[in-house]
């Protein structure tokens, strides 16, 4: 039993290749907060830029979650077809001018961004 030990050790621990795939599909998290004061328009901005995207080539899902505890912060999960797709959405006219109106009037260290 115990020669087996060593053996059962490197087998346990050897570490696996990472999982090949070929889905190209794009999964993205953005948690952002906007000022407290200003919760209601950021909800309403936060809708259209929501369904603005969704209409967007190559979105299979984009949803915004808002924290309950934190009324001001949210959660855009979005889910691409693949990363050209999303990199059309981020240089489109819509993601511009939904984020510029989400910072708008606001020092940029009031609105935190988590990419």
């Amino acid at each position: 039993m115990l020669p087996l030990l060593p053996m059962l050790l490197i087998i346990m621990f050897e570490p696996t290749a990472p999982a090949q795939t070929s889905n190209p599909m794009l999964y993205v998290a953005t948690y952002f907060d906007v000022q407290l004061s200003s919760t209601a328009q950021g909800v309403s901005l936060i809708k259209q830029y929501r369904e603005a995207s969704r209409r967007e080539q190559g979105n299979s899902n984009f949803d915004v979650v808002q924290e309950i505890a934190r009324p001001n912060r949210f959660v855009i999960i979005e889910v691409w077809k693949d990363p050209s797709s999303f990199e059309a959405h981020a240089r489109s006219i819509n993601a511009c001018i939904s984020v510029s109106r989400l910072i708008r009037g606001r020092r940029r260290s009031n609105v935190a961004w988590y990419p």
